[in-house]
């Protein structure tokens, strides 16, 4: 079953009047490659792969302003906040194609290499929307 991005918020974080007629807007492009399911939003747009990509694992790949960042890292800087230096985003839902900013924490690297090997990872039913 999927919901509307707007469904997911009493009050919506863009105004729709503001966003028409804005083809480029990033905000309206990300969420063009958004699925929203019961438990993620999942990315479906482009994604970074094999050894020459600067990224090590099959991340999506967004562009705002000709830059090429992480769809995951992109949305939850709009929404939430900036994610420190040396931080990575830490997927709470343990599911690399999600982005929805609930479901990311920023996390020191030895952190996030630890619960990338190990079985702490929350349960993805535990965490709230």
């Amino acid at each position: 079953m999927q919901a509307t991005y707007l469904a997911l918020f009493p009050e919506p974080v863009v105004k729709l009047s503001s966003l028409i007629g804005r083809r480029k807007n990033p905000l309206v492009r990300f969420f063009r490659f958004v699925v929203v399911t019961e438990s993620c939003w999942l990315w479906k747009g482009a994604r970074a792969h094999g050894k020459n990509s600067s990224y090590s694992r099959d991340y999506g790949r967004f562009s705002v302003n000709g830059k090429l960042v992480l769809p995951h890292r992109w949305i939850y800087e709009q929404v939430v906040g900036q994610i420190p230096e040396n931080y990575q985003a830490h997927h709470l839902c343990g599911n690399a194609d999600c982005v929805c900013p609930m479901h990311i924490q920023p996390v020191p690297q030895e952190d996030n290499l630890g619960f990338r090997y190990s079985n702490t990872t929350p349960n993805p039913n535990d965490i709230p929307f």
